[in-house]
């Protein structure tokens, strides 16, 4: 191939690439090691009795609502729950052994790319540059730093195991078998390992691997009908509407969040809790433009397949694995989040590598150069999720508008204001009890502010004046409460009914 180069063994090959590898992986939870339990920590960890008590370890595979008692939607994922308890038994309520369990398996799946991207490229010192920036993007900071999204990079890990026995296999032979086991363990972590098969079939396409495709998707088969017996409710939290009110509206929206995570892989910005406006039809000139990129680089996939395997396997892994979370046909009520972006960035890095094969040797400085530079912005971004849910929720929406950011903050506010209301009446007629209703007034006026903020970003990502989703409901009953603390009875009125209109709200 073009740009193959030749070197004997050096620094590379050996084990000082992995050990730097693994010490890079460190930097997307090295701020949020001692972070608290936060957002869904709560649903999965702290107040799940299952995980809390004495854990039945068998009823994690049997029963889907032990994954998330208080609210049973539609995941399954026992192993996960399994990690949680034995953490719970093992470091009780204390957060960083969660935290390094989570971490450890990141290494684990970085020190894997690394060892399949050596298979792939046959040039150490060019797997060594793409898997650490693997190891250091800040796309991987939720899925690393944030507890709940332990199945993300524990699936992650037993992939890229599944990947490398099957490129080490000769067909129906041992690594073949370690590969199957390793792909049935993903499945049981996190439902998007349901792509393998594609990647194992794109693997076959180009003739990179000999494993046969079939007892993959026979596995996923499988797994679905094991999921369908578990399964505790439909899923989506109490999500009744469609994702851009049509067919396709949900289409055209997809293609523009394909093009988010395309983005986000090249140039990662901040992107916890945000909400995609979605797109009611393919007449959008955003749609438009992602739809033609996306449509260049799969035909320039499709066309390479003999002359540069690599770039169609690149190709496919990247959007097999975001297939599962595209909102269709299931709705998943998350329009895009980084944790989704795990396993296509092992996909954009052995594209970086097939790039970087083609390219003056003096490239892989640059992307050293980089990795150094997104090394430091995963760091940077791991403090957003180095404390509690003030911090992460506020560090949110001081970089852009969240309905989830916006509802906590009006709840946080609306307590604010009560405690200085026991401490106003308290006190005497005078100056410092009118300053204190004055700053409950305010306080209270700030709180109605950022709840209508939340209740208008989700209605309008649900293309709705009535809220059609649960998460709604919430924000509904806080906004009628603390219009009524202002004694805007009808605006309370108002809230109070949308509440009991919420679809799913008990």
């Amino acid at each position: 191939m073009s740009g193959q180069r030749s070197r004997g063994p050096g620094w590379a090959d050996g084990w000082t690439a992995p050990l730097l590898v693994a010490l890079a992986a460190i930097a997307p939870a090295s701020l949020a090691l001692r972070g608290a339990f936060v957002f869904d920590d709560a649903r999965f960890i702290v107040e799940n009795p299952y995980v809390q008590k004495t854990p039945a370890f068998l009823k994690f595979f049997t029963d889907g609502t032990t994954i998330d008692p208080a609210a049973p939607g539609g995941i399954v994922r026992p192993l996960r729950s399994v990690e949680f308890a034995i953490d719970r038994m093992l470091f009780g309520s204390d957060t960083l052994g969660f935290h390094i369990h989570s971490l450890l398996w990141h290494i684990v799946t970085a020190l894997l790319v690394l060892a399949v991207l050596r298979r792939l490229v046959g040039d150490a010192r060019i797997a060594f540059v793409a898997a650490l920036v693997f190891a250091v993007h800040p796309a991987h900071v939720e899925s690393v730093a944030w507890i709940s999204s332990r199945g993300d990079v524990a699936m992650g890990a037993c992939v890229m195991a599944s990947v490398l026995f099957a490129l080490r296999s000769g067909g129906m032979d041992a690594n073949f078998g370690l590969s199957l086991a390793a792909a049935a363990v993903a499945l049981l972590y996190k439902e998007a390992a349901v792509s393998l098969p594609l990647v194992i079939l794109a693997l076959r396409w180009t003739k990179l691997a000999r494993v046969p495709s079939w007892p993959y998707v026979l596995l996923v088969a499988a797994y679905l009908v094991y999921r369908s017996q578990v399964l505790p409710g439909p899923t989506g939290h109490g999500v009744t509407f469609v994702l851009g009110a049509s067919a396709e509206g949900t289409f055209a929206t997809m293609i523009r969040g394909f093009g988010f995570y395309l983005a986000d892989a090249v140039l990662p910005a901040q992107s916890t809790d945000w909400y995609l406006s979605p797109s009611t039809s393919f007449a959008d000139g955003a749609v438009i433009l992602w739809l033609c990129v996306h449509t260049a680089i799969v035909v320039s996939a499709v066309r390479a397949r003999r002359v540069a395997p690599l770039w169609t396997l690149a190709v496919a892994w990247f959007y097999a694995f975001l297939l599962p979370v595209a909102n269709w046909p299931y709705f998943l009520q998350i329009p895009t989040a980084d944790r989704f972006l795990y396993m296509p960035l092992a996909g954009a890095v052995i594209a970086l590598a097939y790039l970087l094969r083609t390219t003056p040797r003096n490239a892989c400085a640059a992307v050293l150069v980089a990795a150094v530079a997104l090394a430091g912005s995963s760091v940077l971004r791991s403090r957003t999720w180095g404390g509690d849910d003030d911090l992460l929720w506020r560090t949110v929406l001081a970089d852009h508008g969240s309905p989830r950011a916006h509802a906590y903050v009006g709840a946080q506010t609306r307590l604010e204001a009560l405690a200085i209301r026991e401490r106003e009446s308290l006190l005497p007629q005078g100056p410092e009890r009118q300053a204190l209703a004055a700053e409950r007034t305010r306080l209270l006026e700030d709180s109605l502010d950022h709840l209508h903020r939340a209740l208008d970003l989700w209605y309008r990502f649900e293309l709705s004046t009535r809220s059609q989703g649960i998460l709604a409901h919430v924000a509904e009953v806080n906004a009628a409460n603390v219009a009524f603390l202002l004694a805007r009875y009808d605006e309370a009125l108002f809230h109070a009914d949308a509440a009991l209109l919420v679809r799913g709200a008990s």
